[in-house]
């Protein structure tokens, strides 16, 4: 990866990273002075996060499927960034659309993640 790949890639996770904060803070306190609020515990439940994975993207399937209840959040690992770091789906990952249709309808979030790993022959 050359040193610009590498920069954009830093950027891009960055500005990600940035924008979950600010989205996590803003949902936690809404803008509403917290005066009058009880305090909050913070949530220390154990969360269950699964991959699928493109070069195996099959079998992590049937595996979800066959075991919904034991997901919090899956992630679809279908996309890298190009060298003018545009977001693109690997060549061998399938965007199936039904596998999020299926995670919603059983409460499983679905994260899109973004790697780094080069196509074969690149």
């Amino acid at each position: 990866m050359s040193l610009t790949q590498s920069t954009i890639l830093a950027i891009v996770v960055g500005a990600f990273l940035f924008a979950l904060g600010v989205m996590a803070w803003i949902s936690e306190n809404n803008f509403i002075a917290a005066s009058n609020r009880e305090p909050q515990q913070p949530d220390t439940e154990l969360k269950i996060f699964g991959s699928i994975p493109y070069w195996d993207q099959d079998k992590a399937v049937q595996v979800f499927k066959a075991h919904p209840g034991k997901f919090d959040i899956i992630s679809l690992f279908w996309y890298r960034l190009d060298e003018q770091g545009n977001i693109v789906k690997y060549t061998d990952a399938r965007e199936d659309l039904s596998i999020i249709d299926f995670a919603r309808r059983n409460n499983v979030k679905v994260l899109a993640l973004i790697a780094n790993l080069p196509e074969e022959g690149e």
